[in-house]
């Protein structure tokens, strides 16, 4: 029986059996043991999707803010009177990806303004 023919109610009970099955016998995959069995299968594992923080309004004049791309991500004032703290995509060890740093210019901003709030 091929996987793809199941439905998914049958592929839930089929998956469920199979792991019982494996449990009773003490052969439980670990995780990196469960990514490399999706991988030689042709599955594609990704990351659940998290929503970017949404931008507070400038802490000075009150309006909007917008991220600045590039080798460093940043989130400045429409009106140029404040920029956030600079977030670099690359350190000594490994390169984030884009959307890890625009989050963390994002992250960055919002704690700053509220920071100035108080």
């Amino acid at each position: 029986m091929k996987l793809e023919e199941l439905s998914t109610e049958r592929l839930i009970k089929e998956k469920r059996r199979i792991d019982a099955e494996l449990l009773k016998r003490g052969e439980v995959m670990t995780f990196e043991e469960l990514k490399a069995e999706a991988n030689r299968q042709g599955y594609n594992l990704v990351k659940k999707y998290q929503p970017m923080p949404k931008l507070k309004r400038c802490p000075i004049c009150g309006s909007l803010a917008y991220v600045r791309y590039g080798d460093i991500f940043y989130v400045a004032c429409k009106k140029g009177c404040l920029i956030g703290p600079k977030v670099s995509r690359y350190n000594k060890v490994q390169s984030k990806s884009k959307l890890e740093s625009e989050r963390e210019a994002r992250e960055a901003w919002n704690e700053m303004v509220e920071k100035g709030e108080k």
